[in-house]
């Protein structure tokens, strides 16, 4: 999928602390990491950036940010998990993220 539609825009900015610039920003990096167009990021393609590809916490990685245990992270999975990390994200919502 190329670009988002309102709804799912809607409905992500209203679960995450994201402004919708953001989320397509964040949609269209998504995108760009998921190199066979799957709708999915799997292993083997974070392996493919330089800056996870050695990470030893990649497996954790990927457990924390992949809600469904799916062993793939979608769109979602990903912006969700993201905006704890934003600076608008309060403590409780980073710290429920840290101990899960």
């Amino acid at each position: 999928q190329l670009s988002l539609t309102q709804q799912e825009l809607d409905m992500i900015r209203k679960d995450t602390n994201f402004t919708p610039e953001q989320v397509e920003r964040l949609h269209r990096r998504f995108r760009k990491i998921d190199a066979d167009q799957s709708g999915t990021i799997t292993k083997d393609e974070l392996m493919e950036l330089p800056e996870l590809a050695m990470n030893p916490l990649l497996d954790r990685f990927i457990d924390i940010f992949d809600v469904d245990s799916n062993k793939n992270i979608d769109f979602v999975e990903f912006v969700t998990a993201l905006s704890v990390f934003s600076e608008e994200a309060n403590r409780e919502e980073k710290l429920k993220f840290a101990f899960r």
